[in-house]
């Protein structure tokens, strides 16, 4: 509890204010920066001080630059901008100020808001629904008479421009009466009634009760719906559940106002339906970046879900969406399960269409039955053993045999001719293949060829598949050709290969049967096809 002298004289040895007792302050509490402590400001026709209260209770002068000094007699504190924060209003000393809270620093926002026009002294003011618009009003007492400003929120105004209250006379300010009693702040104050018809009508808000220089009083009705003041010290009940509130002083932020019973909701130190509970580990806001925490006090993203607890069948996880006796997904720190009352059930992605994008960096590998895949798509069957891909009939066309992953495939449309020779392997066709692992290709070939018209009596052509260009001692497939004889030649081979990039060449040559070898054209090769396929060794040996 800290009473009004104490307060001020706090500021006076913290701040400068040097003249405390000519002129009564007035003292407006609440929470500027939403760190549950209640901080405080003093108002004067000298210009108002901030006091911040840190984590010992003590209160210490804010720093210059979170709040302008402004004068003014009478202070308090109201979410005008309905953005879930206290803002300050200072008046009393000239037309008045709105002081915004811009993440827990105080700017002035008069002008902007659409207050700045009044030329007389504001004594006070008094908020109220005029319009029926659901949003209470601005009523100002000025010197010149009362004004009255529409609120059209976020804290802007326009002026309701009613001829009566421009003739008006000016209310006489209420006289300063000497306080005897000294005002504390009574954290065991009854709760705030349950509907607001219930409560007693604040007449100026902001205002500290005026207090008869006789004997300390009982509590009177709370004027704020989050904290009461009293005149005299009392003790806590030991059966009073109500804790210390979010935010202090002025009226409810429209975020956490009961939006049925219409009161400030108040809080429990445990789960209660229809009250706040205090942030924790267990469930925490970061004041400076809004991001929430569950079991963590340190949130780095807008939610972050911490702690243990493998997902399965049964339950367990981190997070769950659905009911446990229905369908659900359990989700821990690196898996994903969908549930139906105990038991599997299917993971849908994109049902309804849409691509499922898997590695998206291309640098992944995607595991079916295993944990450590070996290729980009490794199956495995319920034994252990190599499992299979479905595809439905005609799934691969030939046109998109050169882009399917472990595939590669080279083609020669028979527009033109490769001529063959006897002595030297001449490249009919050549494909690269970029292994991502050590594994083995099965290779197949097709070469439509023709002999030359001679005076010879038949031809040869040879064809190979082989890793190098050499000229290969023997062929891996020959056809016996007579003069201008075209013929096909088709066959499978199978290489072993290391991780990484290996070229494959499709040799040819040609020979007339009966002469010996020479670099003279005998045969030619019109059109070619291969096709590699890639397995890796993990699929075990190919024979």
């Amino acid at each position: 509890m800290l009473s009004t002298a104490l307060l001020l004289l706090l500021a006076t040895q913290s701040t400068g204010i040097s003249q405390v007792a000519t002129a009564p302050q007035r003292i407006a509490v609440g929470d500027l920066d939403g760190n549950g402590r209640a901080d405080a400001y003093l108002a004067s026709p000298a210009g108002g001080r901030l006091l911040l209260r840190d984590p010992d209770g003590r209160l210490v002068p804010a720093p210059p630059y979170l709040a302008p000094i402004v004068p003014g007699r009478e202070a308090a504190w109201r979410d005008v901008d309905d953005d879930g924060d206290l803002d300050l209003l200072v008046w009393g000393a000239d037309p008045g100020h709105l002081l915004l809270n811009e993440e827990g620093a105080l700017r002035d926002a008069t002008g902007e808001a659409g207050l700045g026009a009044v030329a007389a002294i504001s004594r006070s003011m008094e908020w109220l629904d005029m319009d029926a618009d659901g949003r209470e009003d601005l009523v100002l007492f000025t010197d010149g008479g009362p004004i009255a400003y529409r609120n059209l929120g976020g804290a802007h105004f326009e002026n309701f421009g009613f001829a009566g209250l421009d003739g008006m006379a000016a209310a006489p300010a209420p006289p300063v009466t000497a306080v005897s009693a000294k005002p504390v702040l009574d954290e065991a104050a009854p709760p705030f009634p349950d509907r607001p018809e219930n409560a007693t009508p604040s007449t100026t808000m902001g205002a500290s009760p005026t207090v008869s220089p006789t004997a300390p009083t009982a509590p009177t009705t709370p004027t704020s719906p989050r904290r009461s003041v009293r005149t005299s010290p009392s003790t806590t009940s030991p059966n009073s559940t109500s804790t210390a509130p979010l935010q202090l002083g002025g009226s409810c932020a429209a975020r956490i106002r009961d939006a049925i019973q219409g009161g400030c909701l108040r809080a429990s130190a445990t789960p209660t339906l229809g009250m706040l509970m205090p942030l924790s580990t267990d469930f925490n806001v970061d004041a400076a970046t809004g991001f929430v925490g569950l079991g963590t006090t340190l949130p780095s993203t807008r939610l972050q879900i911490a702690g243990s607890g493998d997902v399965s069948v049964q339950g367990g996880g981190l997070l769950q969406l659905g009911s446990d006796s229905g369908q659900n997904i359990g989700i821990d720190a690196n898996e994903m399960m969908a549930r139906n009352n105990g038991a599997p059930s299917p993971l849908y992605l994109n049902i309804d269409g849409g691509n499922v994008i898997v590695s998206g960096n291309g640098t992944g590998k995607l595991g079916v039955g295993t944990s450590y895949p070996t290729g980009r798509l490794h199956v495995v069957d319920a034994a252990g053993g190599d499992g299979s891909v479905v595809l439905p009939a005609a799934s691969i066309s030939a046109t998109e045999l050169e882009s399917e992953p472990g595939i590669a495939s080279a083609s020669r449309d028979g527009t033109t001719s490769v001529g063959l020779n006897g002595l030297i392997a001449t490249p009919i066709l050549t494909r690269a293949l970029n292994a991502p692992t050590a594994g083995y290709v099965i290779a197949t070939c097709h070469v439509y060829t023709g002999a030359r018209a001679g005076l010879g009596t038949s031809y040869s052509t040879w064809i190979n598949l082989e890793t190098s260009s050499a000229t290969p001692a023997s062929p891996d497939a020959s056809i016996l050709l007579q003069p201008n004889e075209y013929g096909w030649l088709s066959w499978t081979k199978v290489f072993q290969v290391p991780a990484g990039s290996t070229t494959f060449y499709l040799l040819g040559q040609g020979f007339e049967v009966n002469a010996s070898p020479s670099l003279s054209t005998q045969t030619s090769a019109r059109e070619a096809i291969l096709t590699l396929q890639f397995f890796p060794t993990a699929y075990g040996f190919v024979q």
